[in-house]
């Protein structure tokens, strides 16, 4: 259903901005870097702290309105030792003593469609939507080690968990973008990311602040 849903999305994007564009097709490009705020939803987020984000993009506009592009971007999270050590222990027991660690890194190469909206709140700033779909690798490795007592002599328990994966998912998000100056932007967004598993998924939001640069080597501007 989200697969179908996200699919209606893309051809929604699509039909609006031929609706939406004419004129004379732009004659240049974007390219920028990101970086901002990350934090994991869904099942087991609970045991990841927030993280962060950082990624390079490209635009290349169609026409005033649609343009396609792409993003490569490194998303990184710390385990939450505390909500790692309750996890594993009994509930009401005394935590002795415990080392625990572990990072979730997701790296991301999305294609993006992204339909803009003229002078969205004043002459400088237009709103946007965009929508990709890539490939997504996930890694982790985590480790936690607990002594404990629960009415009784000390018992000492373990939970480790490791692996990586590359996997498709999809990308959603929508903000403003800034001119700041003729040939520079500053765009503001939050991005919701689903990551397809076999029999889950795996689920994050992003708050992003991406500057963008215009390139035109084809003519004079």
């Amino acid at each position: 259903m989200r697969r179908l849903l996200f699919l209606s999305l893309c051809l929604t994007l699509a039909a609006s901005a031929a609706i939406a564009g004419g004129g004379e097709e732009p004659r240049y490009f974007f390219l920028g870097f990101d970086g901002g705020f990350a934090r994991a939803v869904g099942e087991g987020s609970d045991l990841w702290e927030s993280g962060a984000c950082a990624g390079l993009n490209f635009f290349y506009p169609l026409t005033s309105h649609l343009s396609i592009g792409a993003r490569a971007a490194l998303d990184r999270w710390t385990l939450d030792d505390d909500r790692a050590v309750a996890a594993i222990i009994p509930p009401g027991a005394s935590v002795t003593s415990y080392a625990s660690g572990g990072r979730l890194r997701i790296i991301e190469v999305t294609p993006l469609l992204r339909l803009s909206k003229d002078r969205f709140l004043w002459k400088h700033v237009t709103g946007f939507l965009q929508v990709g779909g890539g490939l997504y690798r996930v890694s982790f490795d985590a480790e936690t080690v607990v002594e404990y007592t629960a009415g009784g002599p000390s018992e000492v328990v373990v939970a480790s968990a490791s692996g990586s994966d590359y996997r498709g998912g999809m990308t959603a998000g929508a903000g403003v973008s800034v001119t700041i100056h003729k040939d520079s932007r500053l765009d503001i967004y939050p991005a919701y990311n689903l990551i397809f598993e076999d029999n889950d998924t795996t689920e994050y939001v992003t708050l992003l602040i991406a500057f963008r640069v215009e390139f035109s080597p084809w003519e004079d501007r």
